[in-house]
């Protein structure tokens, strides 16, 4: 009995098992929460680009057409959102303005997308029991009210002196 307990063989392989479960869950909650992370940061972003969007296409700008205004908010957010979009992390993307009422009002822009973890036993730890999480973000800038005329470059006139 005492030379089975005297043995140390296999001790290394013992603690390896211990130590790696809880060392392994805690690198794939972080490698989930930064996909997350990234993932709340480009719904920012996309907020900003459809508020910066929006101020100059939706009304009361002369000529706007609402619905193709908020197409072109919708579309310029889509596009911030990037490959996150496009490989599916981020789905269910919603975006709403909220149109001034005056020529140099507020143009508020809310932009929410549904993150979808994929790391596994991380993805119950940072979302819900379903592996999604809703992100949502908000953006609002003054509108610019002004008349916007396309360029029209004059034929021998350039930026020279």
């Amino acid at each position: 009995m005492r030379s089975l307990l005297a043995d140390r063989r296999g001790a290394a392989l013992s603690e390896f098992v211990v130590v790696s479960g809880p060392l392994f869950l805690t690198f794939f909650s972080l490698v989930q929460l930064s996909g997350g992370y990234t993932s709340k940061i480009l719904v920012e972003h996309a907020a900003r680009v459809a508020a910066r969007t929006a101020i100059v296409t939706v009304a009361p700008n002369p000529g706007a057409s609402p619905k193709k205004a908020e197409e072109d908010v919708r579309r310029a957010a889509e596009l911030a959102l990037g490959p996150f979009a496009e490989r599916g992390r981020l789905s269910n993307v919603r975006v709403r303005v909220a149109a001034p009422t005056e020529p140099h009002g507020v143009v508020g822009v809310e932009v929410s997308a549904t993150y979808t973890c994929a790391v596994p036993l991380a993805k119950y730890l940072v979302c819900d029991l379903e592996g999604h999480k809703t992100l949502i973000a908000r953006s609002a800038l003054t509108h610019q009210g002004a008349s916007y005329k396309p360029y029209r470059k004059e034929v021998g006139r350039g930026f020279g002196p």
